[in-house]
């Protein structure tokens, strides 16, 4: 069920607003529609870049445009969401970036070439939108307790701040909305570029009997404070929340 959809980004005179869940069926039809069709019967629909991650790994990029954009199963992903004013037209324009990091493992020439990916689209709609309209969301990502994955905790941290860092080097300011999943959970994206808002939605079925819940937005270098409280929910009884 949707939830009141929040800001994001409460410095932002442009915020994007987030709606935490599916969209509404009947005040949003065609958006609904759009998102059954991606999701349950064909990826390619008119109106909408499916930002297909298993299709190019470790990382895509969409367009820059006033299209809306789709991206599925962010699992231990995380993703960005950037969005501005075109001076010109006045339309809304936006990109979206479905990445598996951090990378590990891989030659630097790799790196070097997604930092300059996402510092081209950037530089591209910095140039193209007042910096006063230009609003950026990051999502996804799993923070596992130590039996599950060992290396998931700190992955997730580093991946936040390396994105996050990148981001914030090219003079944005992001923000984290979501909260990464404490199950092998995944998350799937829907970004309405017209409207400036974000559908986030996590799907229940691997959450083993234990509702993971939407966290507060956080900025991504407040992340080693932030997860703190991730590791006091591990730490926590399950059954106690079913005996209050």
């Amino acid at each position: 069920m949707e939830q009141e959809p929040k800001i994001a980004n409460i410095e932002k005179s442009w915020p994007i607003m987030v709606s935490y869940g599916e969209p509404n069926e009947e005040t949003e039809p065609e958006i609904t529609q759009r998102l059954f069709d991606l999701m349950h019967t064909n990826r390619d629909v008119p109106g909408v870049h499916n930002v297909d991650w298993s299709s190019n790994p470790p990382y895509v990029i969409s367009p820059l445009d006033g299209i809306d954009k789709f991206s599925m199963e962010f699992y231990p992903c995380i993703g960005v969401v950037v969005c501005g004013k075109d001076k010109n037209t006045g339309a809304e324009i936006s990109f979206l970036c479905h990445c598996e990091l951090p990378f590990r493992g891989l030659k630097k020439t790799f790196k070097g070439k997604f930092e300059g990916a996402i510092r081209d689209m950037v530089h591209s709609i910095s140039e193209r939108c007042d910096s006063s309209t230009i609003d950026a969301v990051m999502i996804g990502g799993n923070y596992l307790p130590d039996n599950e994955m060992t290396d998931s905790k700190v992955n997730h941290i580093e991946a936040i701040k390396y994105l996050g860092g990148l981001l914030v080097n090219e003079g944005l300011k992001p923000v984290v909305v979501g909260g990464p999943k404490l199950e092998d959970a995944r998350d799937d994206v829907y970004y309405d570029t017209k409207n400036r808002r974000l559908y986030l939605m996590r799907d229940p079925f691997y959450q083993n009997g234990r509702p993971d819940k939407f966290r507060p937005p956080y900025n991504p270098q407040d992340i080693d404070q932030v997860s703190k409280e991730w590791k006091h929910e591990f730490e926590k009884d399950p059954s106690s929340d079913q005996n209050n």
